[in-house]
């Protein structure tokens, strides 16, 4: 009877239990983690897009002084 008593207050309290901040750090953790590795990849293509756009430039105006010439 005192153990119906206990479960019965604690199923009043208001609150999160242990396990499901745990689920939702471990969700929260993993969405993180694939937001970062989108990230990284985006940031590298565009690293990769400038260089060669560079290289671009550089032969054009490569190109336009040796017509000059």
């Amino acid at each position: 009877m005192k153990l119906m008593k206990i479960l019965k207050k604690r199923n009043n309290q208001a609150g999160f239990s242990i396990l499901e901040v745990l689920i939702a750090a471990v969700i929260t953790g993993i969405i993180a983690t694939s937001a970062f590795s989108f990230y990284s990849k985006m940031s590298e293509q565009a690293e990769h897009q400038f260089n060669v756009s560079e290289m671009h430039q550089l032969c054009r105006t490569s190109l336009y002084d040796i017509r000059r010439i």
